[in-house]
């Protein structure tokens, strides 16, 4: 069998597969066996099919991380805890031990939180959510 036909029916194989998924992956590396197979045409040692087959496809998956959400049209939000930063929270306890550490209120739930300079907190104040640390929200006061 002629290397062409080989890289063609291996394309064909990856691009079926990519028809599977919703990643990207499979159809770069589809893309890598095409190019393989327009240089089997002048390429009469298999090393250099197999290294421009490995290259190529390894490139497009690479450059294609980067494109791939644009390209399926998903939008990337914050997860989870990390959406909380920036919103305000409500003191709602205050530690007697550790004045800077309490509990808080944001978007309705109680969260354990901390001031980011060590300032203690104020019992109903209002503050803002700088940052996440574990279970932890640093608040500015």
């Amino acid at each position: 069998m002629h290397p062409v036909v080989w890289w063609v029916a291996t394309a064909v194989v990856f691009f079926i597969l990519e028809l599977t998924t919703a990643s990207f992956f499979f159809l770069w590396i589809g893309v890598g066996a095409l190019l393989t197979a327009v240089v089997s045409f002048f390429a009469d040692k298999n090393w250099i099919e197999y290294l421009v087959f490995a290259l190529s496809s390894l490139l497009l998956v690479a450059l294609s991380r980067r494109w791939a959400p644009r390209l399926s049209g998903k939008t990337q939000r914050p997860a989870n805890v990390d959406a909380l930063v920036g919103q305000t929270a409500v003191i709602t306890k205050v530690d007697s031990n550790l004045p800077s550490q309490g509990y808080a209120k944001v978007d309705g739930e109680a969260w354990k939180v901390e001031s980011e300079d060590r300032q203690p907190l104020t019992l109903g104040g209002k503050t803002q959510v700088m940052a996440v640390r574990g279970n932890v929200l640093v608040v500015k006061i």
